[in-house]
């Protein structure tokens, strides 16, 4: 896509819900992590979001967008355009809702036990998972200076 500012070459790999990504290009992997799964975006990351979701929402069509790589029927391409019109709408928002919205979920759905669910995952994965579930971020401590966006796609209903 255009809105890229390097040429990629990624792989995605689709197995029910998980993936793998595999990539060359370390930074465009970094980025596509983050958006898939932080709350918060740096502005680097943010500024990549957003200049890709308005690509994709001026686009009379995804296969000429992406060179031919992508096909989706048109009805869906155009349903997929309001989702992401929606989300740059709410680019703009300040207040931290994405994170109330999260906190909010994962306390009163009986459906997210975390404690369950951690306690099925292998040893060596168990903090880190714990920690993404308290911060929603998926970065170590250290790196996670500068997070200065919510990440509109993770939003829900406001």
């Amino acid at each position: 896509m255009k809105s890229l500012p390097f040429p990629i070459s990624i792989e995605l790999i689709l197995e029910c819900l998980s993936f793998t990504l595999l990539g060359e290009n370390k930074t465009v992997v970094e980025a596509i992590t983050q958006i898939w799964y932080s709350i918060f975006l740096s502005q680097n990351h943010f500024q990549l979001l957003t200049s890709t979701l308005r690509e994709l929402a001026n686009s009379k069509n995804i296969k000429e967008l992406s060179d031919g790589v992508i096909e989706i029927p048109q009805e869906q391409f155009l349903r997929l355009q309001k989702v992401w019109r929606t989300w740059l709408e709410m680019s703009s928002w300040t207040e931290p809702w994405i994170e109330t919205q999260r906190k909010s979920l994962f306390r009163k759905d009986p459906l997210w036990d975390i404690e369950a669910y951690v306690d099925d995952l292998p040893e060596e994965h168990k903090a880190s998972c714990e920690e993404w579930f308290s911060s929603g971020i998926l970065l170590p401590e250290q790196r996670r200076v500068g997070l200065v966006k919510q990440n509109i796609t993770m939003a829900g209903n406001k």
